[in-house]
C-alpha cells in the first residue's frame, strides 16, 4: 500500500487534493519573459495537498482573484 503525505504539511492523507501552477510562479529562473517583459513558462508543476492545506491556498487565492475583478471594474 502506497502512502501519500501532503507536500505543505507533511501530514499523511487519504486522498490527494492538487495544487496546479506554472513554473515560472517558483521563481527559479526556468522561465522566459514576453515582450512587456512578464514571465511566462507554460509548464506546470503540481504539488498533493491535504483538504486543510488546500482550503487555504485556494481560499487566499480566490481573495486575491476577488479583488483583481473589482480593480477593473
Amino acid at each position: 500500500m502506497t502512502k501519500n503525505y501532503c507536500d505543505c504539511c507533511a501530514e499523511e492523507i487519504d486522498r490527494k487534493y492538487q495544487f496546479i501552477f506554472l513554473v515560472h510562479i517558483e521563481g527559479d529562473g526556468n522561465y522566459y519573459v514576453d515582450r512587456f517583459f512578464n514571465p511566462v513558462s507554460g509548464v506546470e508543476k503540481t504539488k498533493d495537498l491535504c483538504l486543510p492545506c488546500y482550503n487555504k491556498i485556494y481560499g487566499e487565492a480566490y481573495k486575491k482573484f476577488k479583488e483583481l475583478i473589482e480593480v477593473k471594474l
